[in-house]
């Protein structure tokens, strides 16, 4: 099914969404990587939401993301590895 970001309401949209809950991303990979700017802290709720959702995310914070979310905190969140570039 199509999936949909939505980052002006901060939630995700789709026909399976609306079904399914919470698992609509279960079983799904997601890299995302933290770049620099005042975006890098809205990261972290992604982060969050997607996990709650069955995504598993791989961080990647390059050094100007570091200026604003630390590692240990994506990788808290995540639960994974935190790679750095």
């Amino acid at each position: 099914g199509l999936l949909r970001l939505t980052p002006s309401r901060g939630r995700v949209d789709s026909p399976r969404a609306r079904r399914d809950g919470r698992a609509m991303l279960a079983g799904r990979h997601i890299l995302l990587i933290v770049g620099g700017g005042i975006a890098a802290y809205k990261a972290l709720e992604l982060v969050r939401r997607l996990r709650e959702r069955g995504a598993r995310v791989t961080p990647v914070l390059t050094a100007a993301g570091a200026e604003f979310v630390t590692p240990l905190s994506l990788a808290a969140l995540a639960g994974a590895e935190v790679h750095q570039a």
